[in-house]
């Protein structure tokens, strides 16, 4: 009986001794000096381990994969994407060759947009005098297959109409870019869904045909789901922050604050 009992408080001891490394190491993690990693966890990746690829400044095309930033990256090509994509921004700022949309997705590709550091203590961006707690994408200036810009941080385009064309943005900004339609965003055709991040500071007012879709622009046969995030102070002449040709859903999020002649949100058709 004495040895089981010894046992017993022998085991117990070691129990709490290995409860109080895990409790030790779980503080280490959280400590502002290993923000990165413990605001990562929160967000759905843990960290980016080798199944992420690091995003270089080279861009161009992006096949199927995960990608991440590892510091801010000025495009020297901005980036296609063809295949299943996502994105993490992780707290930096992709920033356009300035000659055309910094990503432009493929017919029937997937592209998710994330960022494991939005709100973290330690990231600050500031574009165009605005502070972003996010990574951000800048610097685009649109599309013009028919002399007329569109989709200056994003370009959406399925040339088949068979809806299989997707976005998610899920976290990071897409903020301080240009177009004659669709600053932020333009949907030729595909989905685009919005469950976090913000759309803002993008401008539809920039050349001699502009006048649609600040934030974004949903095509006749695209739709937008919106289900969090913010689309907030963009402008254009029509649709500071949207401008709906297809289909609108808002389950959530917030659009305030953009600045326009023709309504923060311009249905034309739906």
């Amino acid at each position: 009986m004495t040895n089981g009992i010894t046992a017993r408080k022998l085991a117990l001891r070691l129990l709490a001794a290995l409860s109080a490394l895990c409790a030790a190491l779980a503080l280490a993690v959280l400590l502002p000096g290993d923000a990165r990693t413990a605001h990562a966890a929160e967000s759905g990746h843990a960290e980016h381990g080798a199944d992420w690829a690091e995003l270089s400044a080279e861009g161009g095309e992006l096949a199927a994969g995960k990608y991440c930033l590892a510091a801010d990256v000025k495009l020297t090509e901005d980036l296609l994407v063809s295949g299943e994509v996502t994105l993490c921004l992780n707290g930096y700022i992709l920033t356009g060759t300035g000659t055309g949309p910094v990503i432009m997705v493929e017919s029937g590709a997937d592209f998710t947009l994330c960022d494991c550091r939005e709100g973290a203590a330690d990231v600050a961006n500031e574009i165009n005098g605005v502070t972003y707690n996010s990574g951000v994408i800048t610097g685009g200036t649109g599309r013009a297959p028919y002399g007329i810009t569109a989709g200056g941080g994003i370009y959406v385009n399925d040339d088949y109409r068979n809806g299989e064309t997707g976005v998610t943005m899920n976290g990071g900004a897409i903020a301080g870019n240009r177009a004659d339609l669709g600053g932020g965003v333009y949907m030729s055709e595909g989905m685009f869904t919005m469950n976090g991040g913000t759309i803002a500071g993008n401008t539809a007012a920039a050349g001699e045909h502009s006048y649609a879709g600040g934030g974004v622009y949903v095509g006749f046969y695209s739709g937008f789901t919106m289900n969090g995030g913010s689309i907030t102070g963009n402008t254009a002449l029509a649709g500071g922050a949207l401008y709906v040709s297809g289909a609108f859903i808002m389950n959530g999020g917030t659009i305030a604050g953009n600045t326009t002649a023709g309504g923060g949100v311009r249905v034309s058709s739906s």
